[in-house]
């Protein structure tokens, strides 16, 4: 998700002249295409057993994130993006922590990626079991009744993902600008919380900002919203003093709505004001 593109407030002296060119930036990369953020793999849990319900220990438990062509076909394809091996305890449990990978996409039909997770499961007597949790009835050709079952409805664990953030911004005290930075993701299945910390540099001067991320769909995040501040240090226009304010952001796929309460500079509370933005990138 994007880094601002400020359109309200400019700075004194500073033209918002990155209006349009801003708008005309954002509509030409969000139509060219999109990063979105995909479980690689997804956090799962779960018992191995026999037919008859008695635990099968030691097994091996290979978990392939596979990327596959959309809409998926009748075929068993798929392309391996992620791997990931463990083993069942003395009572046929087993965990896999999830993950998180960005994929590109293009905005038309039968573009955007798809990925699904691979399980393998490998007794200690060689017996095998193959399945798709997130697509049980697509089953490879030559399947018979499988000597192992597993489930998919323990608790997953929790996980850990740090991604890479970065965008384009202009206007309210940046008129064109970029930013640089990363974001550490704790969550569990749909809840989880992050901190987002990123550098800026721009044609108003550097900055950086930081805020705390709460995400809708932790595996996935593609919408969430953020609590922080952003910081900016004026090449010129009274570069001696910087400016901090509160911001809050609105994410929403790799657009980034944000408010931001400036001070410009003058040295009384009076002249804090709104700057509304909007931007393009990831977080």
């Amino acid at each position: 998700m994007p880094g601002p593109w400020r359109f309200a407030q400019s700075a004194p002296g500073v033209a918002p002249r990155g209006l349009v060119a801003g708008a005309l930036v954002v509509g030409a990369l969000v139509g060219s295409g999109c990063l979105l953020p995909l479980p690689t793999p997804a956090g799962r849990a779960g018992q191995l057993t026999t037919p008859d319900g008695q635990p099968v220990a030691r097994a091996d438990v290979i978990v392939e994130t596979v990327s596959i062509m959309t809409p998926p076909g009748g075929a068993w394809p798929g392309r391996s993006v992620h791997r990931f091996e463990t083993r069942t305890d003395r009572e046929g449990r087993w965990r896999v922590p999830g993950g998180i990978a960005l994929c590109f996409g293009l905005p038309l039909p039968d573009a955007m990626p798809l990925q699904l997770d691979e399980y393998t499961f490998i007794a200690p007597d060689e017996r095998i079991l193959r399945r798709r949790p997130d697509l049980e009835a697509w089953r490879p050709e030559g399947d018979v009744e499988p000597t192992l079952r597993t489930d998919w409805d323990a608790r997953p664990p929790m996980s850990v993902s740090i991604l890479p953030t970065f965008g384009v911004m202009g206007g309210a005290a940046q008129t064109v600008s970029g930013h640089l930075g990363g974001l550490l993701l704790v969550g569990r299945a749909a809840f989880g919380l992050g901190l987002r910390i990123a550098a800026e540099a721009g044609v108003a001067g550097p900055g950086a900002s930081a805020a705390l991320v709460v995400p809708y769909r932790a595996s996935e995040p593609v919408f969430g919203v953020e609590l922080g501040a952003r910081y900016l240090r004026p090449w010129s226009n009274g570069g001696s003093r910087g400016w901090i304010a509160p911001e809050i952001a609105l994410d929403l796929s790799n657009l980034r709505f944000t408010l931001t309460s400036l001070d410009l500079g003058a040295g009384d509370s009076s002249s804090r004001r709104p700057a509304l933005g909007i931007g393009w990138g990831f977080f």
